[in-house]
């Protein structure tokens, strides 16, 4: 469960305060007359580099479901505090082939400390030296998609650099045509969405004013309330803030943003009534640094379907995977972890993914023995069998994959379920599990899932309390 709040406190409070300290001294200030118009259009050119650095602070309640037969929800206090360091490079917009999105930067971490408490629990959760090159893709509804170039990231890492008040995501913020002090506009909903890093916005009253122009620095204010979704859970966020942009150069030099999120428990995240301040500085550089040419050069090759999902490891499960972006964990122990995926709001699948016990060798299960324990565990639920197949795979695993097809709960649902095992007895169990009629949506999730599961380790047997064999694996449908 902490993974999971963990995740839902970087990720999706969609609150930030970001500040510059001492940026505009009172000696500075030169008065603007109010008739005068300012383009304010900023300067994406390639190569243009900014050391950024941010530091982010958030507190208020995570709302879980409580304990079956209790309608009321748990609360849990929670404060995030968090530091970060980073250079960031324009790349101009390249498009990428066959795709719908363009490379818009690139982006070295140097610094990502995080100190969070959940309850009584403290946590720090890390990066690795070899994901700290990242590349960011602009899509075309606005928001922004991060990739490695030397590898997928795990969930964890991305909720750590994904925080709303992007630098990449700030140019929309700015208005389309010039303005005069006094002048006031509104900020578009994908703008706001890109901003707050909310999957959308279907309403907002947030209006942004020019207030100040003083020696070259523009002084905007907005403020608001957005109503949005994340992961499918409708949000509402409460927004007041301002930047300052350097006209001539065509630059934000800072953002101060102060917002409150209240969210409702969803098919992935708790619930949230947050508040949280960011304060983000930004400092032109001469020097390119590790984003020079040579550097980045893997950034504008086009990121393969693999750098593109996340990765996931667990020691304990001696297992490691990756997965696409849409799934999400939502249950973690030391035998199992269980997905949910989600498209556009809409829970897809379900995942159950468990640790066996090993076996000794020439003791495996065939695929008819496998079969008939699929059936005696689904027992009344049981339909049909669609397919049975069994292979080897590149890693020398040995795979049994079984769909079904019955019932749940009076609702038609598809089961695919997958037992492997490799030379030296290790096994693991998979089903996935969804309503017949996503079918199209799920779109084969589980054929790349398998292709790139691998036991990380061949080490001592674990002292494991994990089901004794494949009829006891869960297989409710996800339904809600």
């Amino acid at each position: 469960m902490f993974s999971l709040i963990r995740q839902t406190v970087l990720r999706g409070t969609g609150l930030l305060l970001l500040q510059t300290i001492g940026f505009l001294h009172p000696s500075w200030v030169m008065s603007a007359s109010k008739g005068e118009t300012y383009s304010l259009q900023s300067h994406q050119s390639s190569g243009r580099v900014a050391e950024v650095r941010v530091e982010f602070e958030a507190d208020g309640e995570l709302k879980t479901p409580g304990e079956k037969g209790e309608e009321k929800a748990e609360q849990v206090q929670m404060h995030v505090a968090a530091k970060l360091a980073f250079q960031d490079r324009f790349l101009g917009g390249t498009s990428l082939p066959n795709r719908d999105r363009s490379l818009c930067a690139g982006r070295y971490y140097h610094k990502i400390d995080v100190n969070m408490r959940i309850g009584e629990r403290t946590m720090q959760p890390t990066f690795r030296e070899s994901r700290k090159l990242i590349g960011l893709c602009k899509q075309q509804n606005g928001l922004l998609e991060y990739f490695c170039p030397h590898g997928p990231l795990t969930r964890g890492e991305l909720d750590l650099i994904r925080l709303p008040g992007d630098r990449q995501a700030l140019p929309m913020l700015l208005p389309e045509n010039p303005v005069r002090i006094g002048s006031v506009w509104q900020p578009e909903p994908t703008a706001l969405a890109a901003l707050l890093a909310l999957d959308v916005v279907g309403d907002s009253d947030v209006k942004s004013r020019l207030t100040t122009v003083e020696q070259g620095f523009a002084r905007v204010e907005f403020e608001g309330v957005v109503h949005g979704a994340l992961a499918g859970v409708a949000t509402e966020v409460a927004v007041k803030g301002r930047y300052y942009f350097y006209i001539d150069h065509g630059e934000f030099a800072s953002l101060q943003l102060v917002t409150r999120e209240q969210r409702d428990i969803g098919h992935i995240n708790p619930g949230v009534d947050v508040t949280a301040r960011l304060k983000m500085r930004l400092e032109p550089q001469s020097d390119a640094g590790q984003l020079s040419d040579l550097k980045i050069m893997p950034l504008q090759q086009s990121p393969d379907s693999r750098e593109r999902k996340l990765r996931y490891e667990s020691t304990e499960l001696g297992l490691g995977f990756d997965y696409d972006t849409d799934w999400y964990a939502t249950a973690e122990d030391r035998q199992a972890v269980v997905f949910r995926q989600l498209f556009r709001g809409d829970l897809i699948a379900q995942c159950n993914v468990s640790n066996l016990p090993r076996i000794k060798k020439g003791k495996a299960l065939t695929l008819n023995q496998f079969e008939k324990d699929i059936r005696e565990n689904l027992n009344k639920n049981f339909g049909s069998f669609v397919q049975a197949d069994e292979k080897t795979s590149e890693r020398g695993y040995l795979i049994y994959r079984i769909e079904a097809l019955g019932t749940a709960s009076g609702i038609p649902v598809r089961w695919i379920y997958y037992l492997l095992s490799d030379t030296v007895g290790r096994r693991v169990a998979i089903v996935f599990t969804m309503e017949q009629d996503q079918k199209n949506e799920f779109n084969d999730a589980d054929l790349d899932w398998i292709r790139s599961l691998e036991f990380l380790s061949a080490g001592e047997p674990q002292d494991t309390k994990s089901r004794e064999d494949v009829k006891e694996i869960e297989t409710h449908a996800p339904v809600s």
